[in-house]
């Protein structure tokens, strides 16, 4: 008797049919990538992944360069941010207490505690 195979799924039907949403990358060998590094680069910069292989062994991987950071733009937030006249002022003695407490905050041990 024949063994009989099961039936195709619609599913697997349709994603043979299907291109694949992402491309092999195209592979070439050290010595053609030495002759065509030119073409190759081109290639690369349109955003084609070029994989170099060595004895058919994937070596190295030419890819696009990332986009640049946009260029920063000096005064953006011009009178957006200030720091104020009183910044380094001595703190009022209620808040500098709790800087000077040794249990919120232990000297290093490198520093000797005050008399």
């Amino acid at each position: 008797m024949k063994k009989r195979r099961p039936a195709a799924t619609k599913h697997a039907a349709s994603a043979k049919s299907r291109p694949s949403r992402v491309s092999e990358p195209h592979t070439v060998n050290l010595y053609e990538a030495k002759t065509r590094l030119s073409e190759l680069v081109d290639r690369a910069a349109d955003g084609e992944e070029i994989v170099i292989a060595k004895a058919g062994t994937p070596m190295a991987r030419l890819v696009p360069m990332p986009p640049a950071p946009p260029k920063r733009t000096p005064g953006l937030l011009k009178e957006q941010i200030w720091v104020a006249d009183d910044f380094d002022d001595p703190l009022p003695p209620d808040i500098q207490k709790f800087f000077d407490d040794p249990v919120i905050f232990p000297p290093d041990v490198d520093e000797e505690m005050p008399p």
